[in-house]
């Protein structure tokens, strides 16, 4: 029954004088271009020699690149690498491939398979994996009257991503590209032009770790001499801004508790001699937590010469924590034959006296440092 209804639907579609003339028009203009059109012949007017450039009147062959949509899957900080899937959409003109509309019923383009017409080969670079998510067979490209011929790709692609801001991880902005360039034809037979139709796009390209802040684009032309031949390279930047809430929770925040429970437990009470192995069992103990905390931080950075902010708190933690054990062990022995003159005088005095007691004023101390320690770690997240 389905069949049979669709069968209908289709053969009344095609006995329609306007799109009857449609399938006509197409197939002759079809005809027309393709009869002597070799997709592996490319339009690309080539010179033996370098060609000064004329901004004003520039007749290198064009491919016009932009970026209509990108979303950022992953970026792997350990690796230096992030991937993105990412759809460009390529204009370029092909000469052989114009018409005049009034001949062919005023149609105005033609869509054929992407497998048809000669592409350009301007590709992402500086990658390590790329696919295509659309298979060529059922990829189509439009083409204009005056030979203007575009097309969808739609890429995923794991690209490389240099890590210059780790100094300040886990509130870094990272800037990572994607590159775009041409390696058969020299610079002054071949260029790119970059765009971003919708700037908006950039409030859906952020993952869960990471928002993209913005996108920038530009062409850069490379001449030095450490390169083999000079080139144009087209790059789209996508400034990433890290969500460091998750390290906040996992790491600086348990690191944090941990180092004020061990001056409590070290420091609260006199230093007794009953008393001081178990106390100095407290510091060990938090040592030895602060360093599984500091191996997270250690798997989740590249091992670069620059070393994060994180680790620093992590490292001024363990420091801390170290010293107080050092201290505990070499501080005195309190005894109980200092109280006799303070018992008898008033409330006020007794507290202040109290607060000369050197374990208390190490407690004070080292809480102080802790503090001071969380303070400056925060003061870089902006």
């Amino acid at each position: 029954m389905f069949i049979a209804v669709v069968s209908t639907v289709i053969s009344q579609k095609v006995e329609n004088p306007e799109y009857k003339s449609f399938l006509n028009n197409s197939q002759r203009l079809y005809d027309a271009l393709f009869s002597t059109y070799t997709k592996e012949l490319s339009p690309i007017l080539t010179r033996k020699e370098e060609v000064p450039i004329n901004t004003s009147n520039d007749t290198r062959f064009n491919v016009n690149i932009s970026l209509y949509f990108v979303k950022l899957v992953d970026v792997t900080e350990e690796e230096e690498k992030f991937s993105t899937l990412s759809e460009i959409f390529m204009t370029w003109i092909d000469p052989r491939l114009k018409w005049n509309p009034s001949d062919y019923g005023g149609l105005q383009e033609l869509h054929v398979n992407a497998d048809s017409v000669w592409q350009p080969e301007n590709s992402l670079s500086d990658t390590s994996d790329i696919q295509e998510i659309y298979p060529p067979d059922i990829k189509t490209v439009i083409i204009k009257p005056e030979g203007t011929v575009s097309i969808l790709r739609k890429i995923y692609a794991e690209s490389t991503c240099k890590m210059t801001n780790i100094g300040h991880f886990p509130f870094d902005r990272e800037t990572c590209s994607l590159y775009f360039m041409v390696y058969s034809y020299n610079y002054w037979d071949v260029k790119m032009t970059l765009a971003i139709p919708q700037p908006n796009i950039v409030n859906f390209a952020g993952n869960s770790e990471w928002d993209v802040e913005q996108i920038t684009y530009g062409i850069s032309f490379y001449n030095d001499s450490s390169y083999a031949y000079d080139f144009d390279s087209g790059a789209f930047n996508l400034v990433l801004r890290r969500q460091p809430h998750f390290y906040i929770y996992v790491i600086v925040l348990p690191c944090f508790t941990l180092c004020i429970l061990s001056a409590i437990g070290m420091f609260w009470s006199s230093n007794r001699r009953e008393d001081q192995l178990a106390k100095l069992s407290i510091g060990l103990t938090s040592l030895m937590s602060i360093a599984v905390l500091l191996q997270i931080v250690t798997d989740s950075i590249p091992k670069s010469q620059t070393f994060p902010l994180l680790g620093f708190y992590a490292i001024v933690s363990v420091f801390m924590i170290a010293l107080g054990c050092a201290v505990l062990v070499s501080l005195p022995i309190s005894t109980e034959s200092t109280k006799k003159s303070i018992e008898a005088g008033s409330a006020v005095r007794r507290f202040l006296y109290r607060l000369t007691y050197p374990h208390v004023i190490l407690h004070i101390l080292f809480q102080l440092g802790n503090i001071i320690n969380l303070i400056v770690f925060f003061s870089y997240w902006r």
